[in-house]
């Protein structure tokens, strides 16, 4: 009976070990479309529906609600958010791969307006603001996803 158990606990870890995780729709991998591809050329995507690939580098530690991919391209990640409660994005998917399906949004901040935003943020943290790297506009990404599927 020991050996029994002990035998189902043991298939019983190593069936669920590796189960993928869903969250919201389904994802459309027909769909896929390189990180790199999406960001170089965004106006060409904008509004329409795409899934990306790509190696999970970060996680929000408070709510789960964004997730960081890397791209297929070095240095160049994307960040995945949705509202906090939608999906929660768990921790343990940092390392893994992982596709998402939604829609790419971006905007582009002045120089004035990324000043402004760097100031109340010092502000915030009771430190002193570091202006130093920002030299003109900027443009930010973000990733809006309807579905995501974490290996």
């Amino acid at each position: 009976m020991k050996k029994f158990i002990i035998l189902n606990s043991l298939i019983f870890l190593f069936t669920t070990a590796h189960a993928a995780t869903e969250f919201g729709k389904k994802v459309n991998k027909s769909q896929l479309t390189p990180i790199s591809e999406l960001l170089a050329d965004a106006k060409k995507f904008d509004g329409k529906e795409v899934t990306i690939k790509g190696m999970v580098t970060n996680v929000c530690s408070y709510r789960g609600c964004w997730m960081e991919f890397a791209s297929d391209k070095a240095y160049q990640t994307l960040r995945l958010k949705v509202r906090d409660g939608d999906m929660v994005f768990p921790l343990s998917a940092k390392g893994k791969v992982a596709y998402a399906t939604g829609t790419l949004k971006y905007k582009t901040y002045s120089k004035e307006e990324l000043i402004a935003q760097e100031k109340k943020y010092a502000k915030k943290q009771n430190k002193k603001a570091d202006l130093s790297q920002i030299t003109g506009p900027k443009t930010f990404y973000q990733f809006s996803p309807s579905g995501v599927h974490i290996e």
